[in-house]
């Protein structure tokens, strides 16, 4: 009839576009991940609006260590389907082989608030949260023993009164606590 004859055409590209998906899918299983990125590139050409292709190609890409055509795929994944967990998935694995660990955590975060039951993302953010917050411990400088003399027993009573350091016990003094930051702030160094 008239109208399988116009909808015919319209399904070749389609289907054109998930064998070439299927063949990707067939090679990145192989390891072949240059022949996937391949196939996928040719099913985006006749399905530009599929996520999904633009996921499995950031795959492909992360594998290959192109992390820039990673993220570029992903981010392109996220905005046809910005709701979709995958596709931040994604852009966090491009951007955690790219080297951007605090924008790869948002990513995951992002991933782990749309489908929160992903284990797998949930151990990603707490393993790249422990990442980040070591990296800024290694990162804050400390003091030399030997950088200054100690000070005699006067500056010490003194530093106690405006700091709140008696007896070796180190609190947050009258400055700290005038400086405006919450109680959880001024506690958090409690914590870690």
């Amino acid at each position: 009839t008239h109208t399988q004859a116009a909808d015919t055409p319209s399904m070749v590209p389609a289907t054109q576009a998930a064998d070439h998906k299927a063949a990707g899918n067939s090679a990145f299983a192989e390891g072949d991940y240059s022949g996937a990125a391949a196939a996928y590139s040719e099913a985006i050409e006749l399905d530009p609006g599929n996520a999904v292709l633009f996921s499995n190609r950031a795959a492909a890409y992360t594998h290959l260590k192109d992390a820039q055509s990673a993220l570029d795929d992903a981010m392109m994944a996220c905005t046809l389907k910005p709701e979709w967990d995958k596709a931040h998935w994604r852009r966090g694995q491009a951007l955690e082989e790219a080297g951007r660990q605090a924008e790869a955590l948002e990513a995951y975060t992002r991933a782990s608030e749309l489908n929160p039951s992903n284990e797998e993302t949930t151990r990603k953010v707490r393993k790249l949260t422990k990442q980040l917050r070591r990296a800024a411990a290694d990162s804050v400088p400390r003091p030399s023993p030997q950088a200054a003399p100690r000070p005699g027993p006067r500056a010490a009573r003194a530093t106690a009164s405006s700091t709140g350091r008696t007896a070796g016990l180190s609190m947050p003094g009258p400055a700290v606590w005038a400086s405006g930051l919450s109680a959880p702030k001024q506690l958090e160094w409690l914590l870690d």
